[in-house]
């Protein structure tokens, strides 16, 4: 087997609510096709009509992420790293 400089793998991106427990969402990708991030944006903006709190990962925490949360007018927490400046 050779291995690639660039591999392929899956992703899975789930929203559920907390109230029920219930996954209300569930994207899953493939990062030769499209980036986890752009899953993630996607997700976003099929729950743009509900209340909604998200909570991620460092790799998260893109302008461009927060802006669409922001605009929605949904709540976010993101960790991040000691590179991101504010």
């Amino acid at each position: 087997m050779r291995l690639t400089s660039k591999q392929n793998f899956t992703s899975t991106v789930s929203a559920f609510t907390h109230e029920t427990g219930a996954v209300i969402v569930l994207a899953i990708s493939e990062n030769k096709q499209i980036s986890e991030i752009e899953v993630v944006k996607q997700v976003i903006t099929s729950l743009q009509a509900q209340s909604a709190s998200f909570t991620m990962d460092a790799l998260h925490c893109q302008k461009d992420t927060v802006k669409l949360i922001a605009e929605q007018g949904q709540h976010y927490l993101i960790a991040f790293k000691n590179n991101q400046p504010r």
